[in-house]
């Protein structure tokens, strides 16, 4: 048997998420960081993985990648501002409200 995400948990997952790119992209206007464009990159992807699956066990695989991608790349101050720190910010909430809706 299947599991899927309820419509306002998979919304508030992308809601999220866009909220998190857009908060890259404002840094990205500001600073040419190779971590913000490989960062941008990535939550593109998963934003498009998660806009097309609610599956919770294929959910799953795209937390670990998060978690991976996350604590050994992007987890660092890429600028000294308040942008960075909400993007940080932003970045532990998705992880958090991911592994919340997922276990």
């Amino acid at each position: 048997m299947s599991y899927t995400l309820s419509t306002e948990e998979h919304n508030e997952l992308i809601h999220i998420l866009r909220v998190l790119k857009k908060q890259v992209e404002e840094m990205l206007k500001f600073s040419s960081d190779i971590l913000l464009i490989w960062q941008k990159n990535e939550i593109t992807d998963w934003l498009n993985f998660i806009v097309e699956h609610a599956d919770i066990e294929e959910l799953k695989s795209l937390e670990k990648e998060v978690n991976k991608m996350f604590f050994e790349k992007f987890n660092v101050r890429i600028e000294s501002s308040n942008l960075d720190n909400v993007r940080l910010e932003t970045f532990e909430q998705f992880i958090c409200r991911l592994h919340e809706i997922l276990h």
